[in-house]
């Protein structure tokens, strides 16, 4: 196989699928893990650095930047980890269109700069507006290279490119905030991740495209593409609708509270659905034609979800006084209830994503397209509804559209395909009982003993009684001990997902599964 041809033959990672997702998963957690302590060191040295007006300030662009966020793509990285087979010549034409487009979308925001100075009326607003349309660019030259390292498995890669950036992202931002720069630090935070990003991940690939050409058979994946920017951008009109509206009718203080909030709940959860959809896309993409083998490895990764992101929201809702006064400061003590009203919303969250890898692996854009439409526009009026009440009505007006639009969310993602129900309820519930029992146990107890204690004390103390709680609750549910070994021995799990299948029970079971039987 030529060197050019490496990356983009995907054939031969089937033969070691198994191993590769489960050393891809380490790789990912570690490097995952490593970028959300770096980001809650990072929030609680800025956070006593800089005030609450300045990250509303920059949360006031931020949030119009990040309705173009998936938009500046194109969605053109989907097709490119998704499709079966890709060219050389496909991917380079992807790469010009990206890049023009996000060259054209720099420009465009640029030109925004009076109309969002006129709209805030604040005049700060034309220079970080100016600032932050260059990510537009950068973020466009980055696509197709981003993409070939997922279609080819290089979690070592990403990983260390991801960490890499962040690390010397904030440390850029904290040295600016030292040095008096106030929010023009958190542009610094913001330009630096995608400059050094796209350097790490152009040095990484080794991929240089080809001029671009008529003809390369593009066609099906612009279509593609274009149903995954249309969800993407109704998606991004809704996550940053509540921060626009915030800062234009509430004021900036009060966006600061309610981006730190979600700063602490929702973005520790966006970055593990990152790292494992880097594992969970790719890997689903390569076995879409196995009905059995797909529904395994789904049920593995979403266990997984359920295990990890059910406990850590419970538990911020339940020590979110003591989680925000220790992570941000003791002056930020105004995003406590917004971060228990994000939380039901948040739980909800936790498992958007899960559906997600269906519609992304199995190539049902068009589906995703018209569900997001439907849930944006509940979820738009229902913050409408909360802005009456502030930032605290927002977070609830969105956790309360989510959560009544979770059970139809799923039943329509499954809809028509080869997934069921049972394939996430039976993997969801033991958590979720185990969970209940921790919260209520750890509520009632800082309810008692908690108030006379040091926030860090008691965010300590927290963790350890849920901890506990949680443990000794899922031993104790049927089936909770195999779940825990199931989770320790994930590798000899995963040895149905490879191509040669010993055991002949299991290559029954699969069969069995994919027939509903």
């Amino acid at each position: 196989m030529s060197k050019s041809a490496d990356h983009f033959s995907a054939d031969h990672l089937t033969e070691d699928l198994r191993g590769r997702s489960v050393r891809g998963a380490a790789i990912m957690f570690s490097a995952n893990a490593g970028r959300i302590f770096i980001g809650i060191a990072s929030a609680a040295a800025l956070g006593r650095l800089l005030d609450p007006e300045d990250f509303g300030l920059v949360a006031m662009i931020a949030a119009i930047t990040a309705l173009f966020d998936r938009v500046r793509t194109v969605g053109l990285g989907a097709p490119t980890v998704q499709r079966a087979s890709i060219n050389h010549q496909q991917v380079s034409n992807l790469f010009w269109i990206n890049a023009v487009f996000g060259l054209l979308m720099t420009i465009a925001f640029a030109a925004l700069a009076p109309a969002l100075h006129w709209f805030y009326d604040d005049g700060r607003v034309v220079s970080i507006t100016l600032a932050l349309s260059l990510s537009f660019f950068v973020t466009g030259l980055t696509v197709q290279h981003g993409a070939l390292l997922r279609r080819q498995m290089r979690f070592r890669s990403i990983g260390i490119v991801d960490l890499l950036s962040e690390v010397i992202a904030v440390a850029a931002a904290i040295a600016a905030a030292i040095a008096g720069a106030e929010y023009w630090s958190l542009v610094v935070l913001n330009l630096t991740t995608l400059v050094v990003r796209l350097v790490g991940t152009v040095v990484a690939c080794r991929w240089l495209p080809a001029l671009p050409r008529r003809g390369a058979g593009i066609r099906s994946m612009l279509i593609f593409g274009g149903q995954i920017t249309t969800s993407a951008f109704v998606q991004s009109i809704v996550d940053r609708l509540d921060r626009i509206l915030i800062g234009k009718f509430v004021d900036s203080t009060a966006l600061g509270y309610y981006t730190r909030a979600f700063f602490v709940l929702i973005i520790p959860i966006n970055r593990f659905h990152g790292a494992l959809r880097s594992i969970t896309v790719p890997s689903l993409s390569r076995i879409q034609d196995d009905p059995g083998r797909y529904r395994f490895f789904f049920r593995q990764a979403a266990q997984l979800t359920s295990i990890l992101l059910l406990p850590a929201v419970a538990l911020s809702f339940v020590a979110a006084e003591s989680l925000a006064l220790t992570l941000l400061g003791p002056k930020w003590g105004g995003s406590v209830p917004i971060i228990r009203a994000f939380a039901p919303g948040a739980l909800v969250a936790a498992f958007g994503p899960v559906l997600s890898w269906v519609y992304f692996s199995l190539g049902r854009g068009d589906r995703l397209m018209r569900w997001t439409i439907f849930e944006s526009i509940v979820t738009v009026c229902a913050i409408l509804f909360g802005l009456q009440w502030g930032a605290i009505g927002v977070a609830v007006g969105y956790s309360a559209a989510r959560v009544v639009l979770w059970p139809a969310s799923v039943s329509y993602c499954f809809s028509g395909t080869f997934v069921r129900w049972r394939d996430l309820g039976t993997v969801m519930w033991r958590p979720a009982v185990a969970t209940f029992i921790a919260a209520v146990g750890t509520f009632l107890a800082l309810l008692k003993w908690g108030d006379n204690w040091h926030p860090a004390t008691q965010l300590v103390g927290a963790l350890a009684l849920f901890s506990c709680l949680y443990g000794v609750s899922t031993i104790a549910l049927p089936g909770g001990v195999a779940m825990i070994r199931e989770m320790f021995h994930l590798r000899s799990e995963f040895q149905m997902i490879g191509p040669k299948k010993t055991n002949t029970n299991r290559q029954n079971q699969s069969s069995d599964d994919a027939t509903g039987v």
